[in-house]
């Protein structure tokens, strides 16, 4: 075991501390505790967003990588950590949750509709500023799917 695994078992159990101490101080009562449970997991996302806003702004603003594959990378990489944070970038467009997106030349935002229509950012060379924002899917991708198919279906139905 080297050093640095030795530093970040470190940290990690003083984090777990951390966790049980404040988990110690909820009350004991089940009703009581499962409201001060959903306060912490809403207070631990909106500190968590704190602490990503300027690392994501500066990762895509100010160093963005200059080719497709890295742009790509770059952009799962962040909906990756933003989606396991229960965070997602606001498209300015329209104000709704979205997922950083890549092409070839430039870095967007992307949401979808309620009836499945993909909304991009506008295309530009630096993305607006960025504002993060809670955000837990409420249906599961596969009852979406059916949802924005059969929606599909019946559009096309009535040709």
């Amino acid at each position: 075991m080297t050093s640095a695994d030795r530093q970040g078992q470190d940290s990690s159990r003083q984090q777990r501390k951390l966790f049980q101490a404040l988990f110690a101080n909820l009350p004991a009562d089940a009703n009581r505790r499962l409201d001060a449970l959903a306060e912490v997991n809403h207070l631990f996302r909106e500190a968590i967003a704190d602490q990503l806003q300027p690392v994501v702004r500066t990762l895509l603003q100010e160093a963005p990588p200059t080719d497709g594959d890295g742009r790509r990378g770059l952009a799962r990489r962040l909906n990756h950590v933003l989606r396991d944070a229960g965070l997602a970038v606001v498209n300015p467009d329209s104000g709704q949750p979205a997922a950083v997106v890549a092409d070839a030349y430039r870095l967007r935002l992307q949401n979808r509709q309620a009836t499945g229509r993909q909304i991009c950012s506008r295309n530009t060379k630096v993305l607006p500023p960025l504002e993060l924002v809670e955000y837990i899917r409420q249906e599961p991708i596969s009852t979406w799917r059916e949802r924005v198919d059969q929606a599909s279906s019946s559009k096309n139905r009535d040709r």
